[in-house]
This record gives structure tokens, C-alpha cells and sequence, in this order.
């Protein structure tokens, strides 16, 4: 049986709908296995931006940047999570989220950090590239102004990233962690 043209024009406001109602489990069934497939395009992207500027409350940013980062037990003791390097899709979903400046833990603050250095790699030569990235750029030069002081811990692992940023933001970057720096 064939669908009819209005059921399908009409299927989009309702997932969106659903997501509003339910966004633990959109982000659990809808966005998790998005955000995990390597070959997410760029209009799938901004419906998960969408989603977080108008449908994702704030009682569960903490459980989206989870999903966003992808943690998975440590090896070691079973109870850690740690970040997976940070690709294309999850840098601009991690940008959406960064700018409604969520309320985060300085596990989540360290888990964002472990994110950036996984993704630029020790050298700036990480496998995705993101050294050179200008949205790379934007993320750590957003997460560095939206959360400031509650970053010292960090503040060492961020000047690394900022260091081998490949970027005109570089120096901005740099200045800002700087100056953080003066204030701890």
C-alpha cells in the first residue's frame, strides 16, 4: 500500500512533536544512532541543531553531551567514561549545545576537554583534521567563554589544544585561556 502525500508531508512535525514529548528517548532512539553513523550528512545535522536550540530541555543536557561525545567504559576501572574523538557532526552538535551554556559538571567540562584533545590529536595531525577546522575552532574558542573559570582544571590541557590549532582564532583562543589563567 502505497503512503499518501499528506501522511509523509506531515511525518517530520510529528517526530519533532514526539521528540518534544519525549526527548530522552528521541535522543536515545532518533539521535544517538544519527550522531554514531559515520556517514551523517549535513541536513541531518541540522534537524539534531534544531533539536537542540528548540525541543531539547534542560534537564537533560547533561545525558545529551554524553550521546554527543560517545563515552564508553574505561578499560581500567570499569566507571570512568571517556570522550571519543570529537568528528564534524558531533563538533557542530557539540557547538548547538554549547551556546545555550548547559549546566555541567567538571566531569562533563573534563569529558568536553578529553573530546578536543582526541580530536586534534597530539600533534595537531588527528585523523579527522581538525586542526584546521574553523567550527573546531568556534567550539573551543565557545566552550572557552561560556564556562571560564569553572575550565581551571583544564586549563593546561586546553592551552595544548589551542597550540596546535591551525586557525586565525589560535591567538584569541590562546589570549583567552591566558588570561583565564591570571584569574585562578
Amino acid at each position: 500500500m502505497k503512503a499518501q502525500p499528506q501522511t509523509l508531508s506531515r511525518t517530520p512535525n510529528q517526530v519533532q512533536a514526539a521528540s518534544k514529548r519525549h526527548p530522552r528517548a528521541a535522543v536515545k532512539s532518533l539521535i544517538s544512532p544519527l550522531l554514531g553513523d559515520p556517514d551523517i550528512g549535513s541536513a541531518q545535522v541540522e534537524v539534531i541543531n534544531r533539536f537542540v536550540k528548540e525541543g531539547l530541555p534542560a534537564s537533560i543536557h547533561a545525558d545529551f553531551l554524553s550521546v554527543i561525545l560517545n563515552p564508553q567504559p574505561s578499560e581500567a576501572s570499569g566507571l570512568a567514561r571517556q570522550a571519543q574523538p570529537l568528528g564534524p557532526s558531533q563538533v557542530s552538535v557539540l557547538y548547538a549545545l554549547i551556546l545555550l551554556k548547559p549546566q555541567l559538571t567538571q566531569e562533563d567540562l573534563g569529558l568536553i576537554v578529553q573530546g578536543l584533545e582526541a580530536a586534534i590529536g597530539p600533534t595537531g595531525h588527528g585523523k579527522l583534521g581538525m586542526a584546521s577546522n574553523i567550527k573546531f575552532s568556534n567550539l573551543v574558542l565557545a566552550i572557552v567563554s561560556k564556562f571560564g573559570k569553572e575550565l581551571s582544571p583544564f586549563l593546561n590541557n586546553l592551552q595544548g589544544v589551542a597550540e596546535r590549532l591551525q586557525t586565525g582564532l589560535r591567538k584569541a583562543i590562546m589570549g583567552k585561556i591566558a588570561s583565564l589563567g591570571k584569574l585562578v
